[in-house]
């Protein structure tokens, strides 16, 4: 990356702080923010649905697997660490206690809850990934939806085992590696032809500040002060999400791909690394609680684009497949970089090649 494009990123990275200082709250309020009560309650005995949903254990992640399983889906929550999902199930199970005493005595048994499994996956680890998409196929011959939740930002650079840049793997290769391992039981479910199964994943508004394409893997993200570089590498990494969202939608026609954005959110554990060094943490929490005043959205209202893509039952394949949502839910169009055909050809060959290279063959899924 030349050092006019490290400016023009440094230019568009300050006007997007200023659009979340000052525009950003104001435009949240005008949103239509997409209504659950849109998403149909299901039986699982009689209309038995299966979700993945990764990072599950906190954040909108949480609330994703909170509303899915009041809405009586069954769901996976793959993580790396088995007593915080375990912990986060304990407290999904809690607050079903506290929503279910708010129904409508005729809407008791109209609303039946489904159910939440644990499965270990560290997206650090791709062998763990592989592993853990093997463990639910064990379980699940149809699986109905998978929403790609989990991800890291702006940590220091750093690489994985697998040699592999710990955000890019985290965010976008882990996950498409178990995507991908999980899509022959997405398929089925598609070649029934009574269900349209979906794939949601999460991007960010963050993707816009990459202002021309870095192609993975581009070691000039590996060069320079990281407080820079590491927001280029979780750019990159969101714009990624988008690539990978169209390039499914296209190859695989008969699954309804989606990214999304979720909104300005501070109160999640993505800002630890920050919040936590000495001297700069104090302005990170500082910045960051002002942001989320001037700016934020709660994570519940966070998650609320992801289920728009994920259960709204107006979507179709024709007119819906491939597209991203903006926080609150409506559609937007992405950045021209993300919207390239040709970009995201790339990003997908590249993936597919790395995986390949270090024995995890995803071409004939």
């Amino acid at each position: 990356m030349t050092r006019s494009a490290e400016i023009e990123f440094l230019k568009v990275y300050f006007v997007f702080i200023l659009l979340s200082y000052f525009g950003g709250k104001s435009i949240m309020t005008k949103l239509n923010f997409y209504s659950l009560e849109k998403t149909p309650y299901l039986n699982p005995r009689t209309d038995r649905r299966v979700a993945v949903v990764t990072g599950g254990n906190s954040g909108i992640g949480w609330y994703d697997c909170l509303h899915l399983y009041l809405h009586g889906w069954t769901i996976y929550v793959v993580g790396r660490n088995e007593q915080k999902v375990t912990s986060a199930i304990q407290k999904i199970e809690e607050e079903l206690k506290v929503t279910i005493a708010k129904y409508p005595e005729d809407q008791l048994n109209k609303r039946p809850v489904g159910s939440l499994k644990y499965v270990h996956g560290d997206f650090t680890d791709l062998a763990s990934c592989d592993k853990a998409a093997k463990e639910i196929l064990l379980h699940e011959k149809l699986i109905h939806l998978v929403i790609l939740n989990a991800g890291v930002m702006a940590l220091p650079l750093q690489f994985t085992k697998d040699n592999l840049e710990i955000q890019y793997q985290t965010n976008v290769t882990s996950q498409f590696l178990l995507t991908m391992r999980l899509l022959p039981a997405v398929k089925a479910v598609a070649e029934q032809g009574q269900i349209v199964p979906r794939i949601v994943f999460l991007s960010s508004l963050a993707h816009t500040m990459t202002r021309s394409f870095v192609k993975p893997g581009d070691k000039s993200l590996f060069k320079g002060p990281n407080f820079l570089k590491t927001w280029m590498r979780y750019s990159q990494s969101k714009l990624a999400d988008i690539h990978l969202a169209k390039q499914l939608a296209q190859r695989y026609p008969k699954i309804l791909t989606s990214s999304v954005h979720p909104g300005v959110i501070v109160d999640t554990e993505l800002y630890s690394h920050w919040k936590k060094l000495p001297l700069i943490g104090v302005f990170a929490r500082g910045f960051i609680g002002l942001t989320g005043k001037l700016a934020g959205v709660s994570q519940e209202e966070g998650c609320l684009s992801t289920l728009r893509a994920a259960t709204d039952p107006s979507l179709t394949l024709e007119k819906d497949n491939g597209k991203y949502y903006d926080a609150g839910g409506p559609q937007k169009d992405p950045s021209d970089i993300a919207n390239n055909v040709e970009n995201a050809k790339y990003t997908w060959n590249w993936n597919v090649l790395e995986l390949k290279g270090r024995g995890f063959d995803v071409e004939e899924a």
